[in-house]
């Protein structure tokens, strides 16, 4: 999720800018979060004519594309298969809605005993109409892996408020108001985030949602999230009471040895393009 963690970024703007010094050679280590560009500098990988992540060759996007998160997606894929994938999860869990409002009806005291998180459909039919918050000591210092104190431009990932509402089975509505980096005016330098101020706000919808792998009613499980031009992956659990989401997301194909198989949320051995991660990537949002 756009945290959803977040899920999520901002809209990305075509800067460029150099990733570190001049002197190292563009690849995955002195440029993970943008594109090398023909002449060997990394570019921040969010312009049409740059587009891409993880120090690979830029690209340039087609007709009718957006550059998102290092990726060339079409502007009109996101209310196409929002409402495809999204109609697909609420016709399978439509008429299971009515059933899972009346399993919610006996959840209602919230911590009550009997809460079922044992299946993907069930903990969807537990989360519709609910709204999830993340804020303050609850935003991790590396949402989706990334830095918060980093500025990366637009694709800065310090954040002040996530909110999750799934107003869909099985979709979900993120709504996410940045913080403000503080000492770190220039793309690539880092500073502190200040969680208390917000710079802006903006929202996404997810495209799809999968958990699977799903063990200890909800103690854990994988997730699979899309949206449009990326997608997020990793691991997630609810709390018997139902009160608390958490979430460790990462970029989608940045990470390795991320999910539930690997142990449990907040486990070590996460390696991101090829790096051991030993960052604090679990973002907590309570209903």
């Amino acid at each position: 999720m756009k945290p959803f963690g977040w899920l999520l970024c901002g809209v990305l703007l075509g800067v460029t800018v150099s990733c570190g010094s001049a002197t190292p050679k563009c690849d995955a280590v002195s440029c993970p979060f943008g594109c090398c560009d023909a002449s060997g500098t990394c570019q921040m990988g969010n312009a049409i004519g740059a587009c891409g992540t993880a120090g690979k060759t830029c690209m340039s996007c087609g007709f009718a594309q957006t550059c998102q998160l290092g990726v060339c997606a079409q502007q009109s894929s996101n209310t196409g298969g929002g409402s495809a994938t999204g109609g697909g999860s609420a016709t399978g869990g439509g008429s299971a809605t009515d059933g899972g409002s009346t399993s919610d009806g006996g959840t209602t005291t919230d911590g009550g005993s009997g809460l079922d998180f044992s299946s993907e459909l069930k903990i969807f039919n537990y989360m519709h109409t609910r709204t999830f918050v993340m804020q303050g000591a609850d935003i991790p210092p590396f949402p989706n892996g990334v830095n918060e104190d980093t500025n990366f431009g637009s694709a800065s990932q310090c954040f002040a408020y996530v909110e999750i509402f799934s107003g869909d089975v099985g979709r979900f509505d993120v709504t996410q108001q940045l913080g403000e980096i503080e000492n770190a005016p220039g793309v690539g330098e880092t500073g502190t985030c200040n969680h208390a101020v917000t710079t802006s706000t903006v929202s996404y919808t997810t495209n799809s949602v999968q958990l699977s792998n799903i063990s200890g009613n909800g103690a854990c499980f994988d997730v699979t999230m899309a949206f449009n031009g990326y997608s997020q992956e990793g691991r997630g659990s609810i709390s018997p009471d139902g009160l608390t989401l958490t979430l460790e997301l990462y970029f989608g194909g940045q990470a390795s040895n991320h999910r539930c198989a690997n142990g449990a949320v907040g486990s070590g051995g996460v390696v991101i393009n090829g790096s051991v991660f030993n960052g604090n990537a679990r973002q907590t949002y309570r209903y």
